[in-house]
C-alpha cells in the first residue's frame, strides 16, 4: 500500500490515505501508481479537493490531479469538476485515463515527454514536454523509493552455515 507522507494534520492524513487507496485501486501497475503519485504531488501537493487555474474567479482545474475542466466541462466519464474534486475515486479514475491518453496521443515523442497533452493540451508544447519530463522523472524517483521500502519490509531469511 502506498503511503503519502509527511502530512499536515489529521484532515490531511485522511485525504492522503484516501488518495493512496484510490491510486492503489485504480491500477496495479507500479509504474502507473508512481506516475499518479508524482502528478498529484506536483499538481496539488496531494490535496484531493484542490481547485486551481482561476478564470474570472472560477476554478478550471480540479482535484489532486488538477484535471482541466473549464466552463462546466465534464470528464469523458461525465463528471464535473466539482464532482471529481469531491470524490477521490472519480478524480483518480479520470486522471489515469487522461494520463494513458496523453501517452498514447504523444506516442511518437520520447517516453519522458508523452504527458505533454496532459500537462499543456498539445504534444508539440515545449512547456508540456518540460512538465512531462519533470513528472516522469519524479515518478521514477517515487518508484525507486517504493521498491526500497518494499525490500526493507520483506521478511528476511537467515541461512545458517553448519
Amino acid at each position: 500500500m502506498l503511503k503519502l507522507l509527511p502530512s499536515r494534520g489529521e484532515a490531511d492524513v485522511k485525504d492522503r490515505l484516501a488518495l493512496a487507496e484510490a491510486i492503489h485501486a485504480a491500477t496495479a501497475d507500479a509504474d502507473e501508481q508512481s506516475l499518479l503519485v508524482a502528478v498529484a504531488l506536483r499538481e496539488s501537493s496531494f490535496q484531493t479537493g484542490a481547485r486551481g487555474d482561476l478564470r474570472e474567479g472560477k476554478a478550471t482545474s480540479f482535484c489532486a490531479f488538477q484535471l482541466h475542466l473549464p466552463g462546466g466541462a465534464k470528464t469523458r466519464e461525465g463528471w464535473t469538476g466539482e464532482e471529481v474534486a469531491a470524490d477521490v475515486t472519480k478524480c483518480t479514475t479520470a486522471a489515469l485515463r487522461k494520463l494513458r491518453e496523453s501517452q498514447r496521443i504523444c506516442g511518437a515523442l520520447p517516453r519522458e515527454e508523452r504527458l505533454a497533452v496532459y500537462a499543456a493540451g498539445r504534444c508539440d508544447s515545449e512547456a508540456g514536454k518540460r512538465l512531462s519530463r519533470d513528472r516522469v522523472g519524479l515518478s521514477k524517483h517515487v518508484r525507486a523509493i517504493a521498491l526500497r521500502a518494499k525490500e526493507s519490509e520483506a521478511p528476511k531469511v537467515a541461512l545458517e552455515s553448519r
